[in-house]
């Protein structure tokens, strides 16, 4: 019989894979693929407007590696345009992608894409009972039930929503107005109060025009926070940012001689990020949630931190995480260890925004 090299090729093919599955009931030599996260905290990169490049890294703290892109890479498709909240609530971990018009729920663990939902311009979450609340470009805020992954209601609320927080037994959210102001209307200056037990809203409380940011303190307290407002060409600031301690119990409003951009919190202290704190300066601050004094923070004074993008301190061990960028380049991301006083620096992608902590 002749030899033919067909079907010699197919033995040879055939006793390999013989060998293969001889060789994987000891040991199985094909690495695995896919990614699972240890202790560490999630990094939501915005990304650039209308390149459809968010991303999403996770620094594992146990040997301080940096996993990027890990949306495209688990999910086989790109995170969207502009991510701009993210938190983890149970097993899930919720992303929203302004620009895509979505809200992600993904497994905390894997990162695998659970479900997608779309919602028009998705600015920011809380958490409450079981339900996540999001705020929309709609003027409304939609109500998200965590166990069956449907909205379930949608709560209007005032003109050009942001931030929204949950402290207490009440969520609270700003509402900006930039829409309108875009087109020569007015701004928004209320803080909207929803009770999730029935998902009404109680009297707002007006504070000051372009609110866009709100911290709950875990005392009673919420900080609410304006952006500057400008002239027609952009030239001029005619309305510094302030940030406003509000009550939540009196109502009582205390304004504060400065502005804040980003706020979080750990025992009895407040970070926050202040352009205005010093005339023409930007300045990371700590605040005694007591005394309410506040000092400049040290920590990072070794760091270029030109244009800090996120801030975020982790309530387990007070570790400060800040994410910074050039809008061009990846972007860095910088630890405070709380325990050893080090500072470590960590390359994720386009302007590090938001941070969510795994343990």
């Amino acid at each position: 019989m002749k030899n033919n090299p067909l079907l010699r090729l197919l033995s040879i093919l055939s006793v390999s894979s013989l060998l293969i599955i001889s060789c994987s009931k000891d040991k199985d030599p094909i690495p695995k693929l896919g990614f699972e996260t240890g202790q560490g905290v999630y990094v939501l990169n915005e990304g650039a407007r209308e390149k459809n490049n968010s991303s999403l890294s996770f620094i594992d703290v146990s040997d301080n590696q940096v996993t990027n892109s890990i949306y495209r890479d688990v999910n086989g498709q790109a995170l969207g345009d502009i991510a701009n909240d993210m938190e983890i609530y149970g097993s899930m971990l919720f992303i929203l992608v302004d620009r895509s018009n979505k809200v992600d729920i993904l497994d905390a663990k894997k990162g695998k894409l659970i479900k997608s939902l779309d919602i028009n311009g998705p600015r920011s979450l809380a958490f409450h009972s079981g339900k996540a609340f999001i705020t929309s470009l709609d003027n409304k805020v939609f109500v998200l039930d965590t166990l069956s992954r449907t909205f379930i209601k949608e709560v209007p609320v005032g003109r050009s929503p942001e931030q929204i927080v949950a402290s207490g037994d009440r969520l609270y959210v700003v509402n900006s107005g930039w829409a309108d102001a875009l087109t020569g209307g007015p701004h928004d200056d209320r803080l909207f109060i929803i009770n999730p037990a029935d998902y009404s809203t109680e009297a707002p409380i007006s504070i000051s025009d372009n609110l866009t940011h709100v911290f709950a303190d875990g005392r009673g307290n919420v900080y609410a926070g304006t952006t500057d407002i400008y002239n027609d060409d952009w030239s001029q600031v005619l309305k510094p940012s302030r940030l406003y301690k509000v009550n939540t119990s009196t109502k009582a409003v205390e304004e504060l001689s400065f502005g804040a951009n980003i706020m979080s919190f750990h025992q009895n202290s407040a970070y926050l990020l202040s352009y205005n704190y010093e005339p023409g300066k930007a300045l990371l601050l700590e605040m005694d949630l007591s005394t309410g004094q506040v000092e400049e923070m040290e920590h990072f004074s070794s760091q270029n931190l030109s244009n800090i993008h996120g801030l975020a301190v982790n309530p387990d061990n007070g570790d400060i995480w800040l994410g910074t960028t050039d809008y061009t380049n990846p972007g860095t991301v910088y630890r405070y260890s709380s325990a050893s006083k080090q500072v470590s620096s960590f390359t994720v992608g386009l302007n590090p925004a938001n941070f969510a902590f795994k343990n």
